[in-house]
């Protein structure tokens, strides 16, 4: 190997001819050096790249339980989760979890059980609760709507009248407006046999009945976006028999609560399942009867210009989408009674793809559950794998540039489930811990989540360090 300084320190004396070879010498040994680096870096970047695939995207941590087992409801954006759970003495009783406090027990309005069914961005729980106990509760269902903070503890959201016996909340949104639905034994319809009813709940106003579509004496609430737009059902039946879901009618109650029926795609019913802060609905309804004298369900989309638009079925029978992002995109599922798509799938479908399946674990089976607004996708979805005849069943990460990713299980599970996921990534859900255990709720968290907290801890926070 020539030596370049040697090489300049005899050129001091010598010919232009001279210099131009010691620098050319200069050069060569600095290329050398740059392509050690290059290959050096390049080596780091491919192991790293290597750990990148074998690590996990994702840490799983068991949320607990109150002494029993636990499952999940809902996550918010701040990553505070609800759900229920056994207590020792068998009670089922409602939870709120947070990283910093753990599970808490919520309580109940009197009786034995509570169950939260939605937390919105400010921590406000809604769900339902028994009010009493003992044998006038075995003869009614004995329930009813709870308003649940940390600040306030669980308060009774009321009934709209007397004949009130039973209230559902199912949605609420950071204005802390409550919708659901609520059953009433009027009209000689007698136990078992109530009339289901949707409300709006605020603290101003109280619980007020929505009101069904005209010719219709039922409905339910099923959402509430941020604007207080409500979509749910409206729906009839007969006299003496139970109301619940009989040719259910899509309806918007606008924040003027003017009931606006969605109309269907040819059929006899729909329903509407999802609204996004846009006001764009999403559902499921029935087709009109073809050629063969058979129709199926479709997928919709509602906009308020557009109308209603069937989102199609992959070439299947059915379908029916279950929720719908602030972006447009819906996932729900699709399937054929009979023929060769009669397992039940998932699907995307956005405004620019158009409808795609999301793809199994290799069984019959998947289920999308929740999309955030970053179009990233959770669920569960059966594996090609059966315990005493019952298929595995795993909870599932889905997005458009790495496909279906299997989150796994708690140490010594086999069964998990994903039923909610945030904009942060955080993901929400329950795994099972083996034989002899209770299942347990769990979170998901982004691996790069979790590597900032620890910088953080370590740290501090940018800025902080001393200068």
């Amino acid at each position: 190997m020539s030596n370049p300084l040697w090489g300049a320190e005899r050129c001091d004396d010598l010919a232009e001819k001279c210099r131009r070879i010691a620098a050319l010498d200069l050069a060569r040994e600095a290329m050398k050096g740059l392509l050690s680096i290059s290959v050096a870096t390049a080596s780091l970047t491919h192991a790293a790249a290597v750990l990148a695939q074998q690590a996990p995207l994702f840490t799983i941590t068991d949320l607990g339980s109150l002494g029993g087992f636990s499952d999940a409801a809902a996550i918010n954006e701040g990553g505070h989760v609800i759900g229920r759970s056994a207590t020792p003495a068998g009670d089922i009783r409602g939870y709120f979890w947070t990283a910093e406090r753990g599970m808490i027990d919520i309580g109940t309005l009197g009786g034995t059980l509570s169950y939260p069914l939605a937390i919105n961005d400010n921590d406000e729980v809604v769900g339902y609760s028994q009010i009493g106990s003992g044998a006038a509760c075995l003869e009614l269902p004995c329930t009813h709507g709870f308003l649940w903070t940390t600040k306030t503890g669980m308060i009774d959201l009321g009934t709209v009248d007397s004949e009130t016996v039973r209230v559902v909340p199912l949605s609420i949104n950071n204005r802390g407006e409550v919708v659901g639905y609520y059953h009433t034994f009027s009209q000689g319809r007698g136990v078992g046999h109530g009339i289901e009813r949707p409300f709006l709940w605020t603290a101003k106003t109280g619980m007020i009945d929505l009101g069904s579509l005209p010719g219709d004496i039922a409905g339910a609430a099923a959402a509430i976006n941020r604007k207080g737009e409500v979509i749910g059902s409206s729906y009839n039946c007969s006299v003496g028999t139970s109301c619940r879901g009989q040719f259910p009618h899509p309806v918007l109650w606008t924040v003027n609560k003017v009931r606006v029926g969605l109309g269907t795609l040819g059929g006899e019913s729909a329903f509407a399942s999802a609204i996004n802060d846009r006001g764009e609905i999403t559902g499921g309804s029935e087709t009109a009867i073809g050629p063969d004298g058979t129709s199926g369900n479709h997928a919709f989309l509602w906009t308020a210009r557009s109308g209603m638009r069937d989102l199609g079925a992959l070439g299947a029978q059915n379908s029916n989408a279950n929720a719908i992002n602030d972006r447009g995109e819906i996932v729900g599922t699709y399937w054929s009674d009979t023929g060769p798509v009669s397992e039940t799938r998932a699907f995307l479908w956005t405004q620019y793809r158009g409808m795609i399946d999301l793809g199994t674990f290799g069984g019959a089976f998947t289920y999308p559950a929740a999309i955030n607004d970053r179009g990233e996708v959770v669920g569960s979805s059966n594996r090609a794998e059966f315990v005493d005849g019952i298929p595995v069943n795993r909870a599932f990460y889905w997005r458009l540039q790495a496909g279906m990713t299997d989150l796994g299980t708690l140490v010594n599970g086999r069964y998990s489930d994903a039923v909610g996921i945030n904009r942060s990534g955080q993901i929400l859900g329950d795994s099972d811990r083996g034989e002899g255990n209770f299942q347990h709720a769990v979170l998901w968290t982004p691996r790069q989540m979790v590597d900032d907290l620890k910088t953080a801890i370590n740290h501090g926070p940018a800025g902080s360090e001393d200068k």
